[in-house]
């Protein structure tokens, strides 16, 4: 019995020894991870190596085919590889791409179409069925980058209400305090390209709250920029008006200079200008453009300032600067 239980033993050992010895066999047959790069090409590879990688992807059966070749486009632009990338992004089947591989080929190519200026390519590939569908399968943060791009083709393209409507959408989107004030920044910037007129035709016209408000507040800010204090006086009441507003809590950084310039408004002003000599002229314009500015605004300011001119024509800026501020001069 003891024999027999030994033997038994050494059958189970030989046994146990066969499977693991199979089982190395066949990991180190397997296909590598999820992630490893089957073709040894990296960050750091040389146009030629990926070049040669390219060559090999495009004898793989798709949809791996396409996979590789996105994985490459996308190196050659980190490289500004732009024209190698471009020919090989052209020969991408995007069908074959999931989401995931879809929204970097997006990238790439939007990348590509901008370096040569190609504006209507880039309108067509951030502006694709595919992509719209599969917005909400993104990541946030590649969602915040989809409307990124689309804004600020938007804007080159000289669409700005469209550029509006993807800043506003992106906003939604952010969280982090600067990049939320970044983002007004941009809508503000875009803003002030409308004249007055423009902003109050647009206004009759826009059914979105959101964008309807910007217009508003960018209304304001024109119909009173001669004067400091109703302006401000205005865009108070804008903001009581509209708490939920995202600009409400991030006013544009314009905006939020012109409390600044209010609360520290000078009421000695002095002008240092060449007032003689071969300067004289411009001097003078600069100092009648003045008047005539601060004429126009008069009227309506309820503290007047004191100003005073100090022909700088011959003299020591210094000693000039330093009697201006003598004198009171803020």
């Amino acid at each position: 019995m003891l024999l027999k239980h030994i033997l038994q033993q050494l059958t189970d050992i030989k046994a146990l020894t066969t499977i693991v010895f199979i089982t190395i066999l066949v990991t180190s047959c397997a296909t590598p991870p999820t992630g490893t790069n089957t073709q040894g090409i990296t960050n750091s590879s040389s146009l030629d190596a990926l070049l040669a990688a390219a060559e090999k992807a495009e004898q793989q059966p798709e949809p791996l085919k396409a996979k590789k070749l996105v994985e490459i486009a996308q190196y050659l632009v980190n490289l500004n590889e732009h024209s190698s990338a471009k020919k090989i992004f052209n020969n991408i089947d995007s069908n074959q791409l999931d989401h995931l591989d879809y929204f970097t080929y997006t990238v790439i190519g939007n990348d590509i179409h901008l370096t040569e200026n190609s504006l209507y390519q880039a309108r067509t590939l951030l502006s694709s069925r595919k992509l719209e569908e599969m917005m909400g399968q993104l990541s946030i943060n590649q969602q915040q980058q989809i409307h990124r791009m689309k804004a600020e083709l938007f804007q080159r393209t000289g669409e700005s209400i469209s550029s509006l409507y993807e800043r506003i959408a992106l906003g939604t989107l952010l969280y982090d305090s600067d990049e939320l004030q970044q983002n007004n920044n941009a809508i503000w910037q875009e803003l002030s390209s409308f004249t007055l007129y423009e902003l109050i035709t647009l206004s009759d016209n826009i059914t979105d709250s959101t964008l309807s408000n910007w217009l508003a507040l960018a209304t304001i800010s024109k119909q009173h920029q001669h004067n400091l204090e109703l302006q401000s006086s205005n865009i108070s009441d804008w903001v009581n008006n509209n708490p939920d507003h995202p600009a409400s809590n991030h006013l544009p950084d314009e905006i939020a200079l012109l409390q600044e310039l209010i609360l520290s408004k000078p009421n000695n002003i002095a002008l240092l200008l060449p007032l003689q000599g071969k300067l004289a002229k411009a001097g003078q314009a600069i100092r009648d453009g003045f008047m005539a500015a601060y004429y126009l605004n008069k009227d309506n300011q309820q503290n007047q300032q004191v100003i005073n001119f100090y022909n700088t024509s011959g003299e020591d800026i210094n000693s000039v600067y330093n009697q201006a501020v003598a004198n009171g001069a803020k």
